[in-house]
């Protein structure tokens, strides 16, 4: 069985802050999985951002980073 590995995201220069994020406002994320050994990491900063994670199966993975104002992302994965 193949992993998956999904990478998303508005920015990849969040990654690289060494500073903590501050005064950041209106994020959201939604994450739902189902199966087994699921992994999902959203990071958000900015202002009004949007991410919806939802996994089934096995062994799904799933990374979102977004920055900036009004970042959408979805990630669906079923195996």
């Amino acid at each position: 069985m193949m992993k998956k590995l999904l990478l998303i995201g508005a920015s990849v220069a969040a990654l690289c802050a060494a500073a903590p994020a501050s005064a950041d406002g209106n994020n959201q994320s939604n994450v739902n999985q189902t199966g087994s050994a699921a992994l999902a990491t959203v990071a958000q900063t900015g202002s009004n951002g949007l991410s919806t994670v939802n996994q089934g199966g096995a062994s799904n993975s799933a990374t979102v980073n977004q920055s900036g104002s009004g970042a959408e992302s979805l990630v669906l994965q079923d195996d």
